[in-house]
């Protein structure tokens, strides 16, 4: 149970985190600049020598994906007509 909820949490603070960060590229210049520089800068800092990698792995996956969830909100919000007329024209 614990567990579960450790997983769930780290989750959602990516999602909200995300959110926050993915909201400022929107509102400032429409590019994912200052999130794409967060991700890049947490993933080459990640350290995998000193603890069990498979661990550590999944903990750093589940927080990458809930901050990329989280960053992908505001810009579905902006785009979501482009990311239509995309997905119609290539159904098509």
């Amino acid at each position: 149970m614990k567990k579960g909820l450790e997983n769930l949490t780290l989750f959602g603070l990516g999602v909200i985190s995300g959110a926050v960060v993915g909201a400022i590229d929107v509102s400032t210049t429409g590019l994912p600049l200052l999130s794409g520089y967060l991700e890049f800068a947490t993933l080459s800092k990640v350290k995998l020598k000193d603890t069990d990698f498979g661990d550590i792995m999944g903990d750093v996956v589940k927080g990458h994906l809930g901050y990329l969830t989280g960053v992908a909100i505001p810009f579905g919000i902006k785009y979501h007509n482009e990311i239509y007329n995309f997905v119609e024209g290539v159904l098509k």
